[in-house]
């Protein structure tokens, strides 16, 4: 169970967790792959089924919680080489996404660890190698440093989020189809 603890407190799911009526224990909402016909009789899996769908829901930022928390429970094997994720924090508030991103650096240790996002946030500049890519291709590669001074779409791509919180930067209109992983 302390690993367990470990995991959700780096993972940012503790807090919420330890609200639930039945803490680590909870069931929540389960993915439904089928539907059972109920022919008027009472059936195990029916009663089974019926209690599962009372159970709870989590908002998103929250499921990104958990599965940060998995994710660092995984990182505890020493099986572990590389991890991959998708989107890590599109729902997380910027203090969620700098506290995961921070600790996900610190349990980096001897792993290749890949993200694919869409936000520059807190990654940007502490990844070892970003690959911008450009209507499904590679169109750049390097550290932040190197890409900014290249000027290329990655350049472009980190000025049209920056222009969002530096008044002095027009917003630039390029091209809509480039992403960076």
């Amino acid at each position: 169970m302390e690993l367990i603890t470990q995991s959700a407190k780096l993972g940012g799911a503790y807090d919420f967790i330890s609200k639930f009526e039945q803490g680590f224990d909870t069931t929540l909402h389960p993915i439904q792959t089928a539907r059972l016909v109920n022919n008027g009789g009472t059936h195990p899996l029916k009663e089974m089924s019926d209690k599962l769908e009372k159970q709870l829901e989590v908002s998103g930022g929250e499921k990104q919680r958990l599965v940060a928390s998995r994710t660092f429970m995984r990182l505890q094997s020493n099986k572990i080489k590389c991890v991959t994720v998708d989107e890590p924090s599109s729902a997380l508030d910027p203090q969620g996404e700098m506290d995961l991103f921070r600790r996900l650096r610190d349990a980096r240790a001897g792993k290749t660890m890949i993200f694919v996002t869409h936000r520059f946030g807190h990654l940007t500049k502490h990844a070892d190698l970003i690959i911008c890519m450009k209507n499904g291709r590679v169109a750049e590669t390097g550290t932040h440093e190197e890409l900014m001074f290249k000027n290329g779409d990655y350049a472009k791509l980190y000025d049209i989020q920056a222009s969002a919180f530096l008044p002095e930067k027009i917003g630039y209109e390029g091209p809509d189809s480039i992403s960076v992983a």
